[in-house]
């Protein structure tokens, strides 16, 4: 599925548009169009994701500092490594988390042919591709909620039954932002109901 994001790349003969900006709440979408394909990036820092991450990052990673440096000294029994093993991989997990928020950017990149999502510059999560002649319809499930407020997934159901996410943690207008530039390119038909008349409990859609 991976090597299929090459097939996504932006058509060479066509002339690609200058970029605007779409902003919902502390995020900038940066678009750009060409006849038949849009592309849409976001970088992923916010000013309380950053806070957050890092506060949670160096207190976790702080105390376990504690721990290992009481067994390099001796003032530990060492079976206390077997406890700390997996908290130490936790640990390196949130760093990379703190470092991903710090300096990631998603790219959606939506034509006739394909529908690809990558990031970067570190490739967590996975890139996605999907060939846009199996997506049969968009899907909205829940993700979670931040401030009271709920998060979705953009996902596509695919002609073959599976559901592929492409993108994580949106809230109400990104979801209806970016679905809308999706349905628009590959013509595909909307339902018609707004988000709120759904169900939440996860096939949206």
């Amino acid at each position: 599925m991976i090597e299929s994001t090459a097939s996504a790349a932006a058509p060479t003969t066509q002339a690609w548009s200058d970029m605007t900006s779409e902003k919902f709440g502390g995020t900038h979408y940066l678009v750009r169009r060409a006849p038949g394909a849009v592309e849409v990036q976001w970088t992923w820092a916010t000013l309380s994701g950053v806070i957050g991450t890092l506060l949670v990052t160096v207190f976790w990673n702080g105390i376990l500092s504690v721990f290992w440096a009481g067994i390099l000294s001796g003032k530990m029994p060492w079976f206390v490594v077997l406890i700390l093993v997996p908290h130490t991989a936790a640990g390196l997990a949130l760093i990379a988390a703190f470092l991903s928020i710090l300096v990631n950017r998603t790219i959606l990149r939506c034509d006739r042919q394909t529908v690809a999502v990558t990031r970067r510059p570190l490739p967590f999560p996975r890139p996605v591709a999907l060939p846009a002649e199996t997506i049969r319809r968009l899907k909205r499930t829940r993700d979670g909620e931040s401030n009271g407020s709920e998060r979705y997934r953009l996902a596509a159901e695919t002609t073959d039954g599976r559901t592929v996410t492409l993108v994580h943690w949106l809230n109400d207008r990104e979801y209806a932002f970016l679905s809308g530039l999706v349905r628009e390119t590959l013509g595909l038909p909307a339902s018609g109901l707004s988000i709120n008349d759904r169900d939440t409990s996860g096939d949206g859609d």
